[in-house]
């Protein structure tokens, strides 16, 4: 059986909601893999038996865990680097955090581990939320207009319309979100914003509009959009405690929308994942208030959204065999290119500037 390890935690609001999803999955293909829970808790790696029980994080320690470490394709026990287990590929279900700004796809590049997550570069992207508005812009799709603030700029609340949203730059869930409805109120709202973020996003406050999500990834060739859901709120934007802990809160998938509008949604997240490059599943947010505005990528959702693909023909099995193929696909792809080019600057290399290579100093 191949060697799967699933990583999860991390530094993030949503750490406690990828232990859901890592159970999850990990109840789902221990049957079909070798699979080891790998839990990211304070920049370390701990296995251990007792973490496939949600009792173990109600309280956590670390007692009778091991750390573990990543390198030359391997899993390694900490301080005993031999002989190690042949990993073939990781299942990523960190929320936020390292998981998705980029952070542990660049750890597995260097440790040479195939992962099924986007790569760094999508991966930090899409965590800024600013940043993704840019590219969104770049690529002429359609999203909210926006200004930045960061601390000390507080005459920006003087120069722009009311009401307005606010959300840090790079958290996820909806946390730290609020809204203002005059230049004080925004004033003493953002430095609370600036507690969760060095930089924030500030929108115009939509009324009257509906909120849509919709999940892709790709199967072999084909990009595969999953139903579109709609996500009906009591509140004035759909919050943590709605998103996880069931508040006032509906959920309706498919969800009951004409069908030029579910056309446009799925021509627009087939446009984002490819454009922007995307690996394994992400989910894409949406407003529509008589037009249709794309509000933030999420490059590993909660769940890994496989409930939107139900009515595709996946569960959450055979959804994760193609994201571990995939991921192996991509890496073989890339261990393909060549990347050494044993030149011969370094054996010409002269510090006292003789022979070909020498580099004259002013030492």
């Amino acid at each position: 059986m191949q060697n799967i390890v699933i990583i999860y935690g991390g530094k993030s609001c949503e750490s406690e909601i990828s232990v859901l999803t890592a159970l999850s999955v990990y109840s789902s293909i221990k049957k079909q893999y070798a699979v080891e829970l790998v839990y990211l808790k304070d920049g370390r790696f701990f296995i251990g038996k007792k973490l496939s029980k949600i009792d173990a994080y109600r309280d956590f320690s670390t007692r009778g865990l091991r750390k573990v470490v990543f390198m030359n394709g391997k899993m390694y026990r900490a301080g005993l680097p031999y002989p190690g287990k042949k990993i073939k590929c990781a299942v990523v279900c960190c929320h936020g955090g390292e998981g998705e700004n980029g952070s542990l796809s660049g750890l597995l590049e260097i440790a040479d581990i195939a992962y099924t997550s986007c790569g760094p570069l999508q991966s930090s992207i899409c965590m800024d939320k600013i940043f993704t508005k840019y590219l969104l812009r770049y690529f002429r799709i359609p999203t909210l207009p926006f200004r930045v603030y960061r601390k000390g700029e507080e005459k920006i609340f003087s120069e722009i319309e009311y009401p307005i949203i606010m959300k840090p730059s790079s958290l996820g869930s909806s946390i730290g979100i609020s809204f203002a409805d005059n230049e004080i109120e925004a004033e003493k709202k953002a430095q609370e914003a600036l507690t969760f973020d060095q930089k924030i996003l500030i929108e115009p406050a939509l009324k009257n509009f509906r909120e849509f999500t919709c999940a892709v990834f790709r199967d072999n060739a084909e990009i595969v959009v999953g139903e579109i859901e709609e996500v009906i709120s009591e509140k004035a934007f759909y919050g943590f405690d709605e998103k996880y802990r069931g508040g006032d809160v509906k959920r309706v998938y498919p969800a009951q929308i004409p069908i030029d509008l579910e056309n446009k949604i799925y021509r627009i997240c087939k446009k984002i994942y490819d454009h922007f490059e995307m690996k394994g599943v992400i989910r894409i947010d949406f407003l529509e208030d008589g037009k249709l505005y794309v509000n933030e990528v999420n490059t590993v959702p909660g769940a890994l959204s496989w409930y939107l693909f139900k009515r595709r023909g996946y569960d959450t099995l055979s959804l994760c065999r193609k994201l571990i193929e995939e991921g192996v696909k991509k890496k073989e792809s890339k261990d393909a290119l060549f990347t050494d080019f044993s030149g011969s600057v370094l054996r010409d290399f002269n510090a006292c500037g003789k022979g070909k290579g020498s580099i004259k100093t002013d030492g």
